[in-house]
């Protein structure tokens, strides 16, 4: 039976709480990153996201954890994430948003392929589900006509296809292996899976190795086709010692990367934080080149699975020509309505404050007689840098810092904050004539 939206939000509520109280007893190799932690995105570089965020509403307002993914999105510079196990049921009349609509919100185009189970209609919760989001410059690469999900309608598998110059073409791939489960009748995605290629395919083949043969056929498909495929997986099984994993990186066949084990030189271990296995990983074929690879703490995500952060070389994904920017089409302000005037206004006035325009005006008033914007991000990313370079080697005694730094030859105020690896620094107001010149913390 259908849950009333009371009861969801409840019981959500009170997974939360018990993940929370989980998560306090986790191993200490969970809470640390595999590989380098990311820096400031490099030019010429798409940063990819992936993770199992083990559900995200349908809600706008109100969305904790859609919040978190918008500003963890924002603050990585990502240009395209994938989620598996969203668990929306987009054919249901109370799930209204697209996931387009859900992660719009700043100046970055946004697109989105989002699969889910198109035979049941239950409840606006359904078990599974992948989706991938692109932002920016590369939506103007985007090939939708050769984009979407496996054919079979139940959503194990989201691609988008970026197409570039003198063939260049690679699919950006997030899938989802069902767990077992042996409760018939029951909302979980293998029995969903089940049901379906029972009562619609005759075929009692497990939902398991049904995913594993459809999608090494249509991976090596793409490849006899020469395309270039980036795969971000939550496998449900160990992705170094099963069938699964081993059929990816098997050098007679796809002959895959994992990626962020290959890069860092150390394979990675758990993934999920109630298990001992790494099951999730990011699979790169051989052609393209990464820059950056790593794979973050639990709880730095937003789900109970760890974060997944990697740099690949655009040119080696599209070839070397760049993306083109499209500007968006002007639409005319009709001014004698009244309410449409209002909420422009409300709009225009939003987006002042969300982008910091008046402090960044009276910032440029102020310095106009004084370094140029470039020698103070100069010198801004020179004290990032060190600090990245102290946290990495203390981070495990730094909990939380903020405060205000006097920097010598500096007229402004240097305000940071951090937690644990992360640090974010920045120049602030100048300092007074008559102010002592201290550090504040």
């Amino acid at each position: 039976p259908e849950l009333e939206s009371g009861e969801v939000e409840m019981n959500a509520t009170m997974a939360k709480t018990l993940e929370q109280e989980e998560i306090l007893h986790v191993s200490d190799d969970l809470l640390k990153v595999h590989g380098v932690p990311p820096a400031k995105k490099r030019e010429g570089c798409m940063r990819f996201v992936y993770e199992n965020p083990d559900g995200i509403s349908n809600r706008i307002s109100g969305n904790e954890k859609l919040d978190k993914a918008k500003e963890l999105l924002d603050e990585l510079e990502v240009d395209a994430a994938a989620f598996s196990e969203h668990r929306q049921n987009l054919k249901h009349k109370d799930n209204k948003h697209g996931f387009s609509q859900l992660f719009n919100g700043g100046e970055a185009d946004v697109r989105s392929v989002v699969g889910h189970n198109v035979h049941e209609n239950v409840s606006r919760v359904q078990q599974g589900g992948t989706s991938l989001l692109l932002f920016g410059d590369l939506v103007q690469l985007l090939d939708m006509e050769q984009s979407g999900c496996d054919d079979s309608g139940l959503g194990r598998w989201s691609v988008m296809t970026l197409t570039g110059e003198d063939g260049f073409k690679t699919r950006l791939v997030c899938g989802y292996n069902p767990c077992y489960n042996n409760k018939k009748g029951s909302s979980t995605t293998y029995q969903q899976h089940r049901r379906f290629l029972i009562n619609k395919r005759k075929d009692l083949t497990c939902p398991r190795k049904k995913f594993k043969d459809d999608l090494v056929a249509q991976l090596k498909k793409w490849r006899a086709e020469g395309d270039r495929i980036i795969l971000a997986m939550d496998a449900n099984e160990h992705i170094y010692n099963k069938s699964l994993g081993k059929e990816l990186t098997d050098a007679a066949g796809l002959d895959m990367s994992e990626v962020v084990g290959d890069f860092t030189g150390e394979k990675i271990g758990a993934t999920f934080f109630r298990g001992t296995k790494p099951i999730d990983a990011v699979w790169a074929t051989k052609d393209i080149t990464v820059a950056s690879a790593c794979v973050m703490p639990v709880g730095y995500g937003i789900g109970d699975h760890r974060l997944f952060v990697i740099d690949f070389v655009i040119s080696t994904l599209i070839g070397n020509a760049p993306p083109k920017a499209v500007l968006p089409k002007a639409r005319r302000l009709n001014t004698r309505l009244p309410h449409c005037v209002d909420k422009y206004l409300v709009r225009l006035r939003g987006n002042f404050l969300r982008h910091k325009m008046f402090d960044r005006i009276g910032e440029i008033h102020d310095n106009k007689l004084g370094r140029s914007k470039a020698e103070i991000a100069e010198e801004l990313d020179k004290i990032n840098d060190w600090m990245g370079m102290f946290l990495m080697q203390r981070s495990e005694e730094v909990y939380r810092m903020k405060g205000i730094l006097s920097i010598r030859d500096w007229q402004e105020k240097f305000i940071f904050q951090g937690v644990h690896m992360q640090f974010e620094g920045t120049a602030g107001k100048e300092w007074k004539d008559n102010e002592e010149r201290m550090i504040k913390k």
